[in-house]
Formats: structure tokens, C-alpha cells, sequence
């Protein structure tokens, strides 16, 4: 019986297994990303129109 328990108890930390073969893992994976949300909106500032280059019949 105590066999058995043993085999239960083992993961990809105490064993030689794959992490991939840890079902119930008890440690929660890290969230993605600890950065927080700006609020601010992307892009450029309002009102500027910025700049773009014209258009040529023979580009050089």
C-alpha cells in the first residue's frame, strides 16, 4: 500500500516524469503578465494630422 502512495505522491519535481504529466498540480502556473492596463487609449495624439508622403509617377 505504501508502494502505491509513493507513486501517487511523485511529480516532475521529485521524479524523473515530465512536467506534462502532472495533472493535479497544487503550485498555480504565474498570470502572463504583472504589467496593469494605462487606461490610456493607443495611438497619436487627437487633432494632429501627421504626415505622409505623395504619391509619384516614377519613384527613384
Amino acid at each position: 500500500m505504501q508502494v502505491l502512495e509513493s507513486r501517487l505522491n511523485q511529480n516532475s519535481r521529485n521524479s524523473s516524469k515530465p512536467p506534462s504529466t502532472d495533472y493535479f498540480s497544487k503550485v498555480k502556473p504565474n498570470p502572463k503578465s504583472l504589467r496593469k492596463k494605462s487606461g490610456k487609449k493607443p495611438g497619436g495624439q487627437e487633432g494632429h494630422s501627421g504626415t505622409t508622403l505623395e504619391m509619384v509617377d516614377n519613384p527613384v
